[in-house]
């Protein structure tokens, strides 16, 4: 196919297919406190949970995605994203200072998490999870300027903290395979995990999740003690 064609195309088709790994938790009985390390505090910085219905938090939320998620380019395409999330109850935590968000993790409940998308393999294949009593962490970055601090771990307790108060027995995460730092902390703090492939087919405004089953295994535990 000619390179101008092949251009031409994947302005209205696009194919991915991503590797993650699924996490899972038992957090009936755990209970945690969410703190961050003390210079970073010094400098302000502190965890919170976002105001979807805040232009400031809004604002600084937006500024924060576009470096995450470059795809979406124009602020215009987040604040639809950050629209659609608040309407659909997702829920978002931050690493603050008075001036920007220098991370952040989200989560959904019960049936409002991520069903269209790579939540779908929950609903679908978790044998042993009353649905309605979990929960699902993604959408996690950490600015670099702020790594090395296990953020992500943190601003995660405060996720935990808020889904015991919602009735949730159960934590879930997606991770990229290659994303190390994440599955490492996760293999830490989580019981279990297997890998998962999600295919994503977009055409002109459509959009299409598949779950291929391409891997065979079944849940294994973390080995949290192996894990330095």
């Amino acid at each position: 196919m000619p390179i101008y064609l092949r251009k031409l195309l994947s302005r209205f088709v696009r194919f991915d297919i991503d590797a993650y790994f699924w996490f899972r938790r038992d957090i009936t009985n755990l209970v945690e406190t969410a703190k961050i390390p003390i210079d970073l505090q010094q400098d302000g910085w502190h965890i919170r949970e976002v105001d979807l219905e805040c232009k400031a938090d809004i604002q600084m939320l937006t500024q924060l995605w576009l470096i995450a998620f470059p795809s979406y380019r124009h602020e215009s395409r987040v604040h639809k994203e950050l629209e659609r999330a608040n309407k659909n109850g997702e829920r978002c935590w931050v690493t603050a200072n008075k001036i920007e968000f220098g991370a952040m993790t989200w989560t959904g409940f019960s049936d409002n998490f991520m069903f269209s998308t790579i939540g779908a393999c929950i609903k679908k294949s978790c044998e042993m999870v009353d649905i309605s009593e979990a929960y699902v962490g993604y959408r996690s970055y950490v600015l670099p300027k702020l790594r090395g601090y296990k953020l992500t771990a943190t601003m995660s307790q405060s996720k935990v903290i808020a889904a015991q108060k919602a009735g949730c027995k159960t934590k879930h995460a997606f991770v990229g395979v290659k994303n190390f730092a994440s599955v490492h902390n996760s293999l830490i703090q989580d019981d279990e995990y297997k890998l998962y492939y999600h295919v994503t087919i977009e055409i002109l405004s459509h959009k299409w999740h598949i779950f291929p089953n391409l891997s065979k295994e079944s849940w294994t535990p973390c080995g949290k003690n192996k894990i330095k």
